[in-house]
């Protein structure tokens, strides 16, 4: 996906049965265990109360984590990495894991997806 491309897109997150969209005007968008301030609330002991947000700086949605456990990212076209206290820009769909790697956390993996903007060009 071209950069261009990415910084008129609308991001999706997938948790469960869940569908939350995130505009750029949505962010900061708080994902973690307390339920008062994050829009994003996983019930888990390795999820920090607020583990981690999306942000959106200049033109691109990133990831930054603030949390004891770090997260792990794996692009749709790539190996999973570990992230901890630093921040990493989304570029392509992904699944997000929190505080443990994807494989050891089955429900509670979060699937980031790019949405195209609805064109109003005729």
């Amino acid at each position: 996906m071209l950069l261009e491309q990415i910084t008129n897109q609308i991001l999706t997150l997938q948790y469960g049965e869940q569908e939350i969209v995130i505009e750029p005007n949505m962010t900061p968008f708080m994902i973690g265990r307390n339920i008062s301030s994050c829009q994003l609330a996983l019930d888990d002991s390795q999820v920090s109360r607020e583990h981690c947000h999306i942000a959106y700086n200049r033109g691109k949605f990133v990831l930054l984590d603030h949390s004891t456990n770090g997260c792990y990212l794996k692009p749709v076209n790539g190996l999973e990495f570990y992230l901890r206290r630093e921040e990493f820009p989304l570029l392509e769909d992904s699944c997000l894991s929190l505080g443990v790697p994807s494989h050891k956390s089955t429900n509670h993996l979060i699937y980031i997806k790019y949405l195209s903007p609805v064109s109003t060009e005729q």
